[in-house]
């Protein structure tokens, strides 16, 4: 696995027509879902917004920035990214329309991969300011990061479940393998979860939105498939069979699809990004993607 420099359908509108005596209320129809995902097939990475029934795909905002690895706040109206608009990689948050970036860490070594708490109050992320990855958790305005792993080998990818209870990642602390972990959000009680004992191991996991599954890329045969398995590690199961490379596994509000890149190798020039049904595995191709390991796709919260 590669470091970055270390994903269903929409919802149909119910228009729903209430009578209080002889006065109707206008209906109101519900927001059609939203998936975005950053991509560099027009050059530099942009965060799109990509419709999920249609996969018809449009920038964000115009820049001439990196945006990568981005995620909603649990209110819809924040987007958390990597940017190194300011000279190196490190954490940004905008306005849902992409307007207002504000850059929330500052350090001189790289900050990427970041995920949010569910009451939307901290926000965890990947880091190398201790010379190895590390898992640095800060207030949701870039206050007070402190460091939740203190491993030296790799720690990265936090997802944090949707009870707030637990944050997952994947850690290569065992010495075999990448492996997914838990741990409480003070660091504390972490342990290993149970997995399929291959050499590259579990990678980019995500909880479902029931927190009662987890969706993650494993190795399968010579490609990375996604599989899922109950929250506790135990029953996995194969979910994709595109071959290839499939990563960054990420469940739709519903929890009834998970989007996913995907590239025919690791040495491909372009990917794409497709929706995959749970748990049956149906297969549906949205729109390109691009370069390999930046794009992590994420569904607008409901």
């Amino acid at each position: 696995m590669s470091r970055p420099t270390t994903v269903p359908g929409i919802l149909a509108a119910l228009c729903v027509l209430t009578a209080v005596g002889t006065a109707a209320r206008a209906p109101r129809a519900a927001e059609p879902q939203k998936l975005i995902f950053s991509s560099n097939h027009e050059d530099s990475h942009q965060v799109y917004v990509v419709d999920p029934t249609s996969g018809a795909i449009h920038k964000l905002h115009e820049t001439q920035e990196q945006e990568t690895l981005a995620s909603w706040s649990p209110d819809g109206k924040k987007i958390a990214f990597c940017s190194s608009r300011s000279g190196n990689h490190e954490i940004w948050v905008m306005d849902a329309d992409g307007s207002n970036p504000v850059q929330l860490t500052n350090d001189p070594a790289p900050d990427y991969i970041s995920c949010w708490s569910p009451d939307g109050k901290k926000i965890a992320f990947t880091t190398l300011r201790t010379g190895d990855e590390e898992i640095f958790v800060m207030n949701a305005d870039g206050s007070e990061p402190t460091n939740l792993t203190h491993h030296p080998e790799f720690d990265g990818d936090p997802a944090w479940s949707p009870d707030g209870k637990q944050i997952l990642f994947t850690s290569k602390r065992d010495g075999v393998g990448f492996r997914m972990y838990v741990t409480d959000p003070e660091g504390k009680g972490v342990r290993m979860l149970p997995a399929k004992q291959t050499a590259g191991g579990p990678v980019f996991a995500a909880w479902s939105p029931d927190g009662k599954k987890i969706a993650y890329g494993d190795e399968d045969g010579q490609a990375i498939e996604i599989f899922t398995c109950d929250a506790d590690g135990s029953n996995p199961k194969k979910l994709t069979t595109l071959g290839g490379l499939n990563v960054f596994p990420a469940w739709a509000p519903d929890g009834k699809r998970i989007a996913v890149l995907h590239w025919d190798s690791r040495e491909s020039a372009q990917g794409s990004l497709w929706t995959v049904t749970f748990p049956e595995g149906a297969q549906n191709q949205l729109c390109i993607a691009g370069s390999f390991m930046k794009g992590r796709p994420a569904w607008k919260p409901e």
